[in-house]
């Protein structure tokens, strides 16, 4: 598959989350699916609105654990709820491309973007995040669309440390896999953001 990479400017978004840190062994476990259902009642209960899709923000590239926020963009004003905090999507220069099909080929798709960063000369941020602009709900496997965000360094930093496609070939699908019972009718992206030339804001 041909994956376009785009370097753009994104803005700070705020998001409902929650927060968890788990060994990688646990994380095919059911965690993910109930976590969004208690976000999106958290912010029915106080009268928010959600302004975007439900996505996976990665924290720490570890090979051992995962610091990870699940969650969607809302609404400003969200009061904290149980395990249900506010956070944010960082401003700054990002690289995003765009999965379509299956949640099995992120790794792949992962590794494109990553060697996309490198043959630029850029370097990759040490936390990620993907979106999930479409899924199981919304028809087969080949109709699905899955955004990754690669946010950037300012200056470069000396090659080394884990490269989150090796770490992650099988458990990203997995963690998208986790979301599939609960991807039904899930907020979602207003346009694709790759439709627009770089760089562009978001």
């Amino acid at each position: 598959m041909q994956y376009e990479v785009h370097v753009i400017e994104t803005e700070a978004r705020p998001t409902a989350v929650i927060r968890h840190t788990v060994l990688r062994s646990e994380v095919r476990q059911n965690l993910l699916a109930p976590s969004i259902d208690e976000v999106l009642s958290v912010i029915a209960a106080q009268g928010l609105q959600t302004a975007g899709p439900i996505f996976s923000r990665h924290l720490t590239i570890d090979p051992y654990f995962f610091d990870f926020e699940i969650g969607v963009p809302v609404a400003p004003g969200l009061r904290p709820s149980g395990r249900v905090v506010a956070s944010v999507l960082p401003a700054g220069r990002v690289a995003r491309c765009l999965h379509h099909g299956p949640y099995e080929g992120l790794g792949p798709a992962w590794t494109r973007l990553r060697d996309e960063i490198a043959r630029t000369g850029l370097s990759p941020a040490q936390e990620l995040w993907e979106s999930y602009l479409s899924g199981p709900a919304d028809g087969p496997a080949e109709s699905w669309f899955t955004e990754l965000n690669q946010p950037l360094l300012a200056t470069a930093r000396r090659p080394g440390g884990a490269r989150p496609d090796a770490i992650f070939p099988e458990v990203m699908p997995a963690l998208a896999i986790g979301l599939m019972p609960r991807t039904a009718r899930a907020p979602r992206a207003v346009t694709p953001p790759l439709r627009a030339t770089s760089p562009e804001r978001a």
